[in-house]
Parts: C-alpha cells; structure tokens; sequence
C-alpha cells in the first residue's frame, strides 16, 4: 500500500523576506510623518469641534440665565399686578359698601330737607299770624285814637 506523506509544518517565521514587501527606512519616516500629520489635523479638528461645542453650551447657558431672569422679572410683575388687583377688588368692595352708606344718608337728609321744609312753612304761618294779631290790636288803638283826636272836644254851654 501506500506509504503515508508525512506532513510537515510550514515555520511561523521563515528566515525569507519578500523586498517588495519591506519598506525602507524612507517610507518609514515618511508614513510615521503621514501619520503625525493626520492625527494632528484629527485632533486639531476635534479641537475645533470641542470648542464649538462649549461655545454652544454656553450660548444655550446664557440663554437659559437671560430664560430664567425673564421669568424672575415676570413673576414679579405678576405679584406686582395679583397685588394691584387686590387692591381693586378691597376698593371696589369697599365702593359697594360705602354707596350703600351714602343712600341711607342721602333718604335721612331727605327726609330731613322735607321737616325743615315743613319746618319752616310752620314757622312762616306762624309769624304771619302773630303779626296779623299784632295788626290787629296795634290797628284799633291808632283808630281809637286818631278818632278821639279828630273829634273837638264838647264845647262849653
């Protein structure tokens, strides 16, 4: 029968090189230059990116503090208006109350323009009779004595 092949291992490392493979110490150099200059575009890149990017973060921070006091000043002009109206409402409440004092005042003040009216009617009657009997009394002497004065006395027989 057939003798077995052996088989034998190719070695890991063999001692051949191929020169089309090797690089010389030129494209070493130049291929670690390559290198350098890429990785220093990639991180002069990313440092741009970076710095774009915190410059972005603090627009959006300044925004939200310019947000924020905004919202500060507004929340004051609201207190400053809910306070306001507070006031409008106690003065109107207070109006309402007050009105109503003033119309029960203005019926007594009526009422009392009404007596002293009555009043005063009363006390023009009264003058106008007190002067009528006045007349009267202080009339009838005048005539009483304008007549005995007009009369001649008697004559003597």
């Amino acid at each position: 029968m057939n003798a077995p092949i052996e088989r034998t291992s190719t070695p890991l490392y063999s001692n051949y090189i191929d020169p089309s493979i090797m690089e010389s110490d030129a494209d070493k150099s130049f291929s670690q230059a390559t290198l350098q200059q890429t990785s220093q575009k990639q991180l002069t890149s990313n440092d741009a990116a970076i710095m774009q990017r915190e410059r972005e973060i603090n627009d959006i921070a300044q925004g939200i503090i310019e947000l924020a006091d905004i919202f500060k000043e507004l929340q004051t002009m609201i207190i400053d208006q809910g306070t306001m109206l507070d006031r409008i409402d106690y003065n109107v409440e207070r109006m309402a109350v007050d009105v109503k004092a003033a119309n029960v005042e203005l019926k007594v003040a009526s009422g009392y323009q009404r007596k002293g009216t009555k009043r005063r009617i009363i006390l023009l009657l009264i003058l106008l009779v007190v002067g009528m009997f006045i007349l009267l009394l202080v009339k009838p002497k005048k005539h009483r004595g304008e007549a005995e004065e007009s009369v001649p006395p008697p004559s003597p027989p």
